[in-house]
């Protein structure tokens, strides 16, 4: 991976910031700030420059724990971005924004060179998220915060040194440099085969045993069927018997309806008879209904004579009273009109109403029921003796009835005779097919046979896949182990830890003269025991003596520490080949033959490197240095000069 520029828009001290990070070859980055008197440079912005602008942009965070909106530019306050360009195999830019008016706080990765205010469609591979883009990042590049810190960068602030990390930190550090952590991808990836190997071979011997539940099974089918026929043969014969007792059931039956069945000819010769008979009977019927109607207007008219006879014998009554009265009556005036009633004048009401009394007199002769009665009688007589002659109407019906329903049992029994003759004819049918029926089970026998012979060829066959599984499943437990960290890691670690020594030797021969040694051992021996255990662990040696590392100086442990940054880089260049080399304030707590020291073995390194940039604040230090990047800041505000 190769870091080819950076660009920044209202980061922290700068406004506007551009650097061409790739051959500047070994350069010093010193500052100058114009109208402040408490410091020459240590606010410039120099680690800002080329440290916080590249790992803000690929972390999130600066060396000195800002982030957030901590990064913008205090006199702008928005539009914050910072742009790495990258190469590995193709070009790269990594933009990461801060409250910026388009692309707010994304994080954002494209294929190309491209401009960070006006990003093209072409070439995106951002994800759905920073957290997501920060991952493909990572995974990209091969990147992590202590590769950078501990390979590309010695510098201060939120930095432990690999002397100052702890047994799993540094065998961390050396994993994540070396890559090794793909082994455990590799790993895990061999267990998911092996668990599916595992269910692979239960599978298999489940099948296998579901075969011999199913061979157990066709073994009994077979069995089955062999004692099958016996009882077949029984059920076959006991079914014909059954049939031909009903057929002779049948038959009787036939037989019996048939000697009970009347003469359909002479029973139909007596109902025309009997119909005869009931139409004079009906003839009969009408005339007493005439007769009847008779009678009844015969004694409605006798009833209306008497009530007419009652009421002339009423008015002749009234008459007779209105003469008696008259006769009986002593006054002298009339009520009426007051005038006198004389002898005459009585005598002539009395003739008047005797008149009345002989006309209703005449009248009732016309009103006489004699004859009426006479004709009641005769009429009488005669419905008497119509209705004699009719009352033998129901027994004839009953007779004719009677008669209807032999004829229609006789043809119930014709169509039961039938239907009778239909079931015999079935089951003739039945017997027909039964005695032609075969026992069809016994064509299974030789099917159960070929299934039993099949199971067992399957089962081996099955039985030789699980031998080979499980061949392969401890082929796969070897790698298991194999990718475990007793494994590969293991050997890798064995084998280059002895390489990270003798490099970081070879450093230091050139800072310390030969006078100070590492070792760094993978095995450590447990107190009161011989027993050892796998730890990381780093001996120093001081003209050739075991010396304890805490009781060193500041400038010894600074040499030291730089040293093993430069071995680290080393192996880092194996597995995360990079062109630039960052020492932030390397030089702090080293006299002037340190730093000379230091300075000779950085030309040394410039020739495996396009650029190793040493910020410092010390301005003596620029007559060491054929190339000087200058950071000025003016009135708060931080360029390159």
């Amino acid at each position: 991976m190769k870091f080819l520029k950076i660009q920044a828009t209202n980061f922290m001290q700068f406004k506007e910031l551009g650097i061409d990070l790739s051959n500047k070859g070994l350069c010093l980055i010193s500052g100058e700030i114009e109208g402040e008197t408490f410091s020459d440079s240590n606010t410039a912005g120099k680690t800002t420059a080329v440290v916080h602008t590249i790992m803000w942009c690929l972390f999130g965070e600066t060396l000195t724990e800002l982030k957030g909106d901590d990064v913008i530019n205090e006199a702008e306050d928005k539009n914050c971005f910072v742009k790495t360009l990258v190469e590995n195999n193709s070009i790269y830019s990594i933009i990461r924004y801060r409250k910026h008016k388009k692309y707010k706080n994304e994080l954002k990765l494209f294929l190309g060179d491209i401009d960070p205010n006006n990003l093209p469609i072409e070439g995106d591979l951002t994800k759905s998220s920073n957290g997501e883009t920060q991952e493909e990042i990572n995974k990209l590049f091969n990147l992590s915060w202590n590769i950078f810190t501990n390979t590309i960068l010695f510098g201060q602030g939120n930095i432990k040194r690999f002397s100052e990390l702890g047994d799993s930190d540094r065998k961390k550090l050396l994993d994540d440099i070396l890559n090794l952590s793909i082994l455990q991808e590799f790993q895990n990836k061999v267990k998911v085969q092996a668990k599916d190997k595992l269910t692979d071979i239960s599978d298999i011997k489940k099948s296998i045993d579901n075969n011999w539940m199913k061979h157990a099974q066709f073994d009994g089918l077979i069995k089955s069927v062999e004692s099958s026929d016996a009882v077949f043969e029984a059920n076959k014969k006991n079914k014909l018997i059954t049939l031909n007792d009903s057929i002779n059931s049948l038959t009787n039956k036939i037989e019996d309806i048939k000697n009970n069945s009347i003469n359909i000819e002479n029973t139909n010769k007596n109902i025309d008879k009997l119909k005869e008979v009931l139409l004079i009977i009906e003839e009969h019927e009408e005339s007493l209904l005439i007769l009847n109607d008779n009678i009844n207007k015969t004694k409605l008219k006798i009833k209306e004579n008497t009530v007419e006879v009652n009421n002339i014998n009423k008015n002749i009554a009234i008459n007779s009273s209105k003469i008696n009265n008259i006769e009986n009556d002593l006054r002298e005036d009339c009520d009426s009109c007051g005038s006198t009633i004389t002898d005459s004048g009585k005598n002539k009401f009395k003739e008047q109403f005797k008149k009345e009394i002989d006309t209703l007199e005449l009248s009732k002769s016309n009103f006489s029921n004699s004859e009426l009665e006479k004709k009641l009688e005769l009429l009488t007589t005669k419905y008497t003796v119509v209705k004699t002659k009719i009352s033998k109407k129901n027994d004839i019906t009953n007779a004719i009835h009677e008669l209807k329903n032999q004829i229609a049992s006789y043809n119930n029994n014709s169509k039961l005779i039938d239907n009778l003759n239909i079931s015999i004819v079935d089951k003739l049918s039945q017997i027909d097919s039964i005695e032609k029926e075969t026992n069809t089970s016994l064509k299974f026998k030789e099917d159960y046979s070929k299934k039993l012979t099949m199971i067992v060829d399957e089962n081996k066959e099955l039985s030789s896949t699980v031998d080979l599984l499980t061949i392969e499943l401890e082929y796969l437990k070897f790698w298991e182990i194999g990718f475990s960290n007793s494994g590969i890691k293991s050997f890798m670690l064995d084998t280059i830890v002895p390489i990270l020594t003798e490099k970081t030797n070879y450093y230091l021969d050139y800072l310390t003269n030969g006078e100070i040694k590492i070792l760094f051992d993978t095995q450590s021996t447990l107190k009161n025991s011989e027993d050892k255990r796998d730890k990381l662990d780093i001996k120093l040696f001081k003209n050739g003596k075991e010396y304890c590392f805490k009781k060193t100086s500041g400038g010894e442990k600074r040499r030291i520490d730089i040293c093993i940054s430069l071995a680290l880089q080393s192996l880092n260049a194996n597995s995360f080949n990079t062109n630039i080399t960052v020492f932030d304030e390397a030089f702090d707590s080293l006299d002037e033959t340190g730093v000379d020291c230091v300075i000779n073995l950085l030309n040394e390194e410039i020739k495996y490197k396009d650029s190793i940039f040493v910020i410092s604040h010390d301005s003596n230090l620029k007559d060491k240095f054929k190339n000087v990047l200058t950071i000025r800041k003016i009135c708060g505000t931080s360029n390159i000069q």
